[in-house]
């Protein structure tokens, strides 16, 4: 018992063109009385935050996005009597993949005050002044949070429904004793799923060639590659991900995909003709994440006679090379699955 409130108040269910839409609701539909908030005896808002997080390669279906805006539901808004509106505060976060859901791994990278006017079932949009990146190893956390201390005698209740989601909904409320993110269905709101979606446009580039196997570390390491394939812009970024720790890593290029068995090692060699090596001319290690990740020059791109400036109209593909060990403790290598791409 929160001392002068209630607690949680809950009625309803038992228990590139554009920007692209990437929600965990199965249905977007905004349902009269399924609500979830820490309310006041009179329905009051002392102070909530409604949140979600995804992982935006499953999610999503992109390894690398901008985050330019949220859609939210809100089921009923009774906010400043002179002006019939109340200001909430929607951000966007990136957290580590993995890492515990606590505000303290969390980093704002995004975020916008909105005025939600008075009324009942409606569904806002909150663009950003400047969008947030979400980058592979990171998951992307919505939140829209009202920040009251009880006094103001708003009332907020968020969108939601009962038609089911393919992530948990969460909630924060000091006033309630819930300090950080918590699944409605650990609070015994199981079948409340808030409609609370990130508005996203892809930055993933280029396309998978071939495959990779598992390594030493018991994943098949993968290649990414993020940002624009525009040769003007000059603004691509390359990751290798799932590779053994602390061992030495390059990316190899070549304008040939022509599939052959790795001379010194393990999987396939994705790439043939002219190769080079040194991608972003940097030469590196994985570090204790198992993961590399290079800032592709398309100005001095690797070939066996020095770097060249890649042609528009021109197909490149990339593929990572790394020291590994055998199942003996032998001196091994591997490749990463390889990558495609055309220079625009």
């Amino acid at each position: 018992d929160p001392g002068s409130f209630d607690g949680w108040s809950i009625s309803g269910a038992s228990g590139a063109a554009g920007p692209a839409m990437c929600s965990q609701s199965l249905d977007p539909t905004l349902v009269p009385g399924v609500v979830a908030a820490c309310a006041t005896g009179s329905g009051l808002d002392p102070g909530n935050q409604f949140l979600r997080r995804y992982d935006t390669a499953s999610d999503c279906g992109t390894g690398a996005s901008r985050i330019v805006g949220v859609s939210f539901g809100v089921t009923t808004a009774q906010g400043d009597p002179a002006t019939g509106l109340q200001d909430v505060r929607v951000r966007a976060y990136s957290i580590p993949t993995g890492a515990d859901f606590l505000y303290a791994n969390m980093t704002v990278e995004a975020e916008v005050m909105v005025d939600v006017p008075d009324g009942d079932l409606q569904t806002i949009v909150a663009n950003f002044a400047a969008p947030a990146t979400i980058l592979p190893g990171s998951d992307l956390v919505l939140e829209v949070a009202t920040l009251r201390d009880g006094t103001e005698g708003y009332s907020y209740f968020p969108g939601a429904n009962d038609l089911g989601q393919t992530g948990a909904s969460y909630i924060a409320a000091d006033a309630c004793g819930i300090f950080e993110p918590t699944d409605l269905a650990n609070l015994g709101i199981a079948d409340t799923a808030l409609v609370l979606d990130a508005l996203f446009t892809d930055l993933s580039v280029g396309t998978p060639v071939c495959s990779s196997v598992p390594n030493s570390s018991g994943a098949a390491a993968s290649i990414s590659a993020y940002g624009s394939a525009v040769l003007a812009d000059n603004d691509l970024t390359v990751t290798c991900s799932d590779l053994p720790t602390n061992t030495f890593v390059f990316i190899i290029a070549s304008t040939t995909n022509e599939v052959s068995s790795n001379p010194a090692g393990a999987g396939d060699l994705c790439l043939g003709g002219d190769i080079g090596r040194g991608v972003g001319g940097v030469i590196g290690s994985t570090g204790a994440a198992g993961e590399f990740t290079v800032s592709a020059d398309l100005t001095a791109m690797p070939q066996p006679g020095g770097p060249v400036t890649a042609a528009c109209g021109e197909t490149w593909y990339l593929q990572g090379w790394f020291r590994d060990a055998d199942g003996s403790g032998g001196a091994t290598s591997g490749l990463t699955d390889a990558i495609g791409f055309t220079v625009l």
